[in-house]
């Protein structure tokens, strides 16, 4: 094991989605049935492959929500409803660690 006395060490998770993920997700959970597929299109290419922080994933769920017919199969809240997509997709994304090490200042 490496250690490194000189260095300081800062460590990003990241977050992310494929599109293909969302997508299967979407086709699964019947989202977005009432997209286009230009639309549709663009919601997969829009948020696949970034950094999901809380925001853009909460921003992902109400759109899923909008688009669906999320009321002929459920009575929950609106709120409950977009908390459970946000729960779905954190349960298809993965996260990896960036790892930057700095260089420590000269005393």
């Amino acid at each position: 094991m490496t250690t490194y006395k000189d260095e300081k060490i800062r460590i990003n998770p990241v977050t992310k989605i494929s599109p293909e993920d969302l997508r299967d997700l979407c086709i699964k959970q019947n989202w977005c049935t009432k997209m286009d597929t230009v639309r549709y299109g663009a919601f997969l290419k829009s948020f696949g492959y970034t950094h999901l922080d809380t925001k853009k994933v909460y921003d992902m769920a109400t759109t899923i929500f909008n688009y669906s017919d999320f009321w002929k199969y459920n009575d929950n809240s609106t709120k409950e409803m977009i908390e459970n997509i946000m729960f779905l997709i954190m349960q298809k994304a993965y996260t990896f660690f960036d790892i930057r090490f700095q260089k420590a200042k000269p005393e």
